[in-house]
């Protein structure tokens, strides 16, 4: 048994208190003068007898007490051996709907198997989350673990990729595997002037794109609910459509960001070419600007910190880390630029694709595109550091004792009370 919090232990010398006041308590002597003892002695002696073995009994519950008190306080723990498995596997539930762990699984039936999510619940084939996990988080909580080696199986997805590589223990091993080869999924329509555009999502390893299709007026088959009847693969079923307004942007940028501000025009007119959206650019000489303006997307190119604006902002703020160019925040409406851009990273990060998902604010259509997105990070990048770390918990458990001494404190309490008080002591 050790102590959380062993400085308390010095309060045992409390337990001398009793005693010392024991010792120092002999009461008021009183001298009854007789003419013989000769029948008295033996009948002093039993009584003498049993009143001293009470008062060393209370002495003792009284010292007893307190050096339960103490002990309490000092937060006992009791410390077992932790019992590890061998081998557990991690698994990243969407390989377990392609059937690429099939194999795996099968050799492996006397291996536990943990989900790749928060707090790692144990594989469940008839109830399969749809998530994608957090994997560089996640990757910091696998030492908490109770198991000598660990195999995590995962697809690798650039949407979870999130915050700094971490660093792993080497008992972890990362296998990256592959999902399907391509992702071709009709999801959204919007409506334009002379028609309506579909909007079908194909993802593969590589690349997450948008294909627009052009539908004229009348080929249009309108369902219920703002929606329209398409046939795909042979099968009719009816797609949310979203009505296209104008678009406003605004941007302001100090001379040495002319440079990202042209090449974000660029962009912009991209992403209003693809999506056949009617995009207004116009560029803001001050901050007062943008409040006496409503821009549905504003960007920020400065060093300085920006007012208070509405709408979405892109903010300019250098990030040696971001494994991206754009980057969302945990607030809805802001995304920062986190570095300088040239026409290669431009061209290789898609920069008018995450300009188009920042700008237009389809919610159906994002949140089906984060779905169906299939982008995997190469392995060289993706894979955490594997080092030499001391494990996060001990080889041994400790359980707290604390409430046990505050129990058998009570109980020796009530006796002492009982005690002294029939005793009248």
């Amino acid at each position: 048994m050790s102590f959380l919090q062993p400085t308390y232990l010095w309060g045992l010398f409390a337990v001398l208190v009793p005693f010392v006041i024991h010792l120092l308590n002999k009461g008021d002597a009183k001298t009854i003068k007789v003419g013989s003892i000769r029948y008295l002695t033996e009948q002093e002696t039993k009584q003498t007898r049993q009143i001293k073995l009470n008062e060393l009994l209370l002495l003792f519950l009284r010292m007893f007490l307190l050096s339960l008190l103490v002990c309490a306080m000092a937060q006992p723990v009791l410390s077992t051996k932790k019992t590890k498995v061998p081998l557990t596997y991690i698994i990243e539930p969407s390989l377990l709907n392609n059937g690429k762990m099939d194999a795996v699984l099968r050799d492996a039936q006397e291996v536990p198997k943990r989900f790749f999510l928060k707090d790692f619940p144990v594989v469940d084939r008839d109830n399969i989350p749809i998530e994608t996990p957090k994997y560089w988080q996640l990757a910091q909580e696998l030492q908490h673990i109770e198991s000598e080696s660990i195999v995590v199986f995962s697809t690798g997805k650039i949407k979870g990729v999130q915050g700094m590589r971490p660093t792993i223990s080497k008992n972890v091993r990362w296998v990256l595997m592959d999902e399907d080869a391509t992702t071709d999924s009709l999801v959204g329509a919007t409506a334009v002037k002379d028609g309506v555009i579909l909007h079908t999502v194909k993802s593969e390893a590589g690349n997450t794109d948008i294909v627009q299709e052009h539908i004229l007026k009348e080929d249009i088959i309108y369902g219920a609910k703002d929606s329209i009847s398409v046939t795909q693969n042979g099968a009719s079923k009816n797609i949310p459509l979203s009505l296209e307004d104008t678009l406003r942007i605004g941007i302001t940028y100090d001379d040495e960001f002319l440079k990202e501000k042209e090449l974000l025009a660029a962009a912009f007119k991209a992403v209003g070419k693809y999506t056949q959206s009617h995009l207004e650019l116009k560029e803001v000489a001050d901050s007062k600007t943008f409040n006496e303006n409503y821009f549905d997307l504003s960007v920020w190119l400065k060093r300085s910190t920006p007012p208070k604006i509405k709408g979405k902002l892109i903010q300019y703020l250098a990030d040696s880390l971001a494994t991206s160019s754009i980057n969302k925040t945990a607030t809805k409406t802001l995304y920062y630029l986190t570095r300088r851009l040239t026409i290669e990273r431009v061209l290789n990060e898609r920069l008018a694709d995450e300009l188009a998902m920042i700008l237009i604010d389809r919610p159906i259509l994002e949140e089906r595109m984060r779905m169906l997105d299939k982008r995997t990070m190469p392995e060289a990048d993706f894979l955490p550091i594997r080092a030499d770390l001391a494990p996060a918990d001990s080889d041994r458990q400790q359980r707290g004792m604390a409430n046990w001494f505050w129990i058998a404190a009570l109980i020796v309490l009530m006796l002492e009370r009982l005690l002294a008080k029939f005793r009248k002591q």
